[in-house]
């Protein structure tokens, strides 16, 4: 059982940002995510209807704005919708226990630092089923607006606990008996080949450098995916996805 003595590794927060999209509003509102008001522009369609129904069963409030509201507020992918939120995190200590059982398949990630590749390692990992995502507080991105753009508003359906020290945090997991399975180019497994079933936790590296040595240090096994071409690595959420979709195959269909 979880040792509550480790619980300072993160605590829980609320992320106040305003989100923009047809997408990533709908699922928020579709989510347990705390949604304070969304607004929408003066002409409403077929998807924009939708969001009303879904704020209106909510009992969100709904503001309806002019087309220069949007302009000068949102990017120009906004579609004419936003919402405020409040987005929460979870404690560490909380992320991976069930009715005092350890149990998930996890995602940690080392460092990644753009919003968008975030965004769509989240997307990726709400689709394959991983029961939450670890990311470190310090010199990484954190759930911003452009990451729940990326996501597609996936990320209000997954559990994300923000830790001070990514390494701290593997440690707890190796405690507790899970398979830490890390990815990078210097992999010296395949990663078909690599049991993923639970319980076991994911480490992806940075988009520059890939995992550090401190953290592959602490993998039970660092697994690669082969490539032709002389092509040295590939984008971080796309090597995510590739490794996400064996977990959930196996997981899914019964193993290797």
């Amino acid at each position: 059982m979880y040792n509550n003595r480790k619980n300072n590794l993160g605590a829980s927060g609320l992320v106040y940002m305003i989100i923009y999209g047809i997408n990533p509003v709908k699922e928020a509102l579709a989510s347990n995510v705390r949604v304070k008001k969304v607004f929408i522009s003066d002409r409403i369609d077929g998807r924009i209807r939708e969001i009303v129904d879904r704020a209106n069963v909510t009992g969100t409030k709904v503001s309806r704005k002019n087309r220069e509201f949007f302009r000068e507020s949102g990017p120009k992918s906004s579609q004419l919708v936003a919402a405020e939120i409040d987005f929460s995190t979870v404690p560490f200590e909380r992320l991976f226990t069930h009715g005092g059982e350890v149990s998930g398949v996890f995602l940690a990630l080392d460092l990644i630092e753009d919003p968008r590749n975030l965004g769509a390692i989240v997307r990726g990992a709400v689709a394959c089923g991983i029961n939450g995502v670890i990311i470190q507080s310090r010199r990484s991105c954190g759930i911003t607006s452009t990451v729940f753009s990326a996501s597609a508003g996936a990320v209000a359906h997954i559990r994300v606990s923000e830790v001070p020290n990514i390494k701290n945090a593997i440690n707890v997991f190796r405690e507790e008996g899970f398979k830490v399975i890390g990815a990078d180019s210097s992999g010296s497994e395949l990663y078909w080949d690599v049991d993923y079933l639970p319980p076991s936790v994911i480490v992806m590296g940075s988009e520059g450098k890939g995992l550090r040595k401190t953290v592959k240090t602490l993998c039970d096994v660092v697994v690669k995916i082969p490539m032709e071409m002389n092509i040295a690595s590939l984008n971080v959420s796309v090597a995510s996805g590739i490794i996400l979709y064996e977990a959930y195959r196996q997981i899914k269909y019964g193993g290797r």
